[in-house]
């Protein structure tokens, strides 16, 4: 498990290096490969290509997808609370406030919602990853 955040941290760290015109045309095709029609997305939010990363190989995915559109935080926070469900995504827990998060478990995946509200719209980055059950003793 160790080994799988530290490839998933320097993935996360590559996708911050600056990107010439090819490398994006590249990464946006990749994208547009990418499968989450799991994942709803509210209308008129910009897909942030140079700030969004992801790995998928054989059934297992992980990355951050980053966009931008004008939202209200309570609005993000409802739509998220009705529509997941429909998508066989269950929340674990909630944060509300003018940075929402969002927490949802599907199967053996974990979707995290972020909103950072900006004076009249913001940045929402959907975070997704397998779920493993901790190896750590329980607390007491």
């Amino acid at each position: 498990m160790r080994i799988f955040f530290v490839v998933l941290s320097l993935l996360f760290l590559g996708g911050c290096l600056s990107l010439n015109s090819s490398q994006l045309q590249l990464r946006e095709l990749e994208f547009q490969k990418f499968k989450y029609e799991d994942i709803p997305l509210p209308k008129g939010f910009k897909f942030l290509i140079k700030d969004s990363i992801v790995t998928e190989t054989g059934k297992m995915r992980a990355g951050a997808l980053v966009f931008k559109g004008k939202a209200l935080p309570l609005e993000i926070t409802n739509f998220y609370k009705t529509n997941m469900s429909n998508y066989g995504w269950r929340l674990l827990n909630i944060i509300e406030g003018k940075q929402s998060l969002m927490n949802f478990k599907k199967k053996d995946e974990i979707c995290t919602i972020r909103f950072e509200w900006k004076g009249g719209g913001g940045i929402l980055t959907i975070s997704f990853s397998p779920y493993f059950e901790s190896e750590l003793p329980e607390g007491k």
